[in-house]
C-alpha cells in the first residue's frame, strides 16, 4: 500500500528530477498573467478617460452654476 521508500543515503542526484509543474501547466499559467496584464491596462486607461471626462462634466457644472446665479441676481 505504501509507496517504495529508498533506501538510506541515497543522494538527491541519484533521486532525480521532480517535475512538479508541466511545462503545459506553466504556459496556461503564463498565458493568464498576459491576458490580466492586457485587462489591467485597458482598464487603466478607461478610468483616465472617465476620470477626464468628470473633470469636463464638474467644469461646465460650475460654469453652469456661476451663470444661474449670475441670473437670479
Amino acid at each position: 500500500m505504501f509507496p517504495n521508500i529508498p533506501p538510506e543515503g541515497i543522494s538527491l542526484e541519484e533521486i532525480g528530477d521532480f517535475n512538479f509543474a508541466s511545462d503545459v501547466q506553466v504556459k496556461n499559467v503564463e498565458k493568464k498573467v498576459d491576458a490580466v496584464l492586457v485587462e489591467n491596462k485597458r482598464l487603466v486607461d478607461r478610468e483616465k478617460i472617465l476620470e477626464m471626462r468628470v473633470k469636463k462634466v464638474e467644469s461646465k457644472n460650475k460654469s453652469l452654476l456661476k451663470k444661474i446665479e449670475a441670473d437670479q441676481t
